[in-house]
């Protein structure tokens, strides 16, 4: 009996991948910045990630504080905005 309220639990939630610490803009993502807590399906944002995998390597594109749900619009695959295009001796 308590197996099939704990299934029918599990259902209700997902995972979300959320920021372990406050991080700035620019920062490429690695797992040791991220964690996955369990979210009421309903309250899940748009653009949520479930799994880790999906953002390590990514770059935010904002300022996350941490335990903040990473979505699709906070980040960047190419790098950081200008400021990670230009070389370090060169100005923009």
């Amino acid at each position: 009996m308590a197996s099939q309220t704990a299934a029918k639990s599990d259902k209700n939630y997902r995972n979300v991948v959320v920021t372990a610490t406050d991080l700035t803009f620019g920062t490429k993502l690695d797992k040791a910045m991220l964690r996955t807590v369990r979210y009421p399906k309903d309250a899940v944002p748009n653009g949520a990630y479930s799994s880790m995998d999906s953002v390590a390597g990514q770059t935010t594109k904002v300022f996350m504080s941490a335990r903040e749900p990473v979505t699709a619009i906070k980040l960047s695959s190419r790098g950081g905005g200008l400021s990670m295009l230009v070389r370090p001796s060169m100005r923009a």
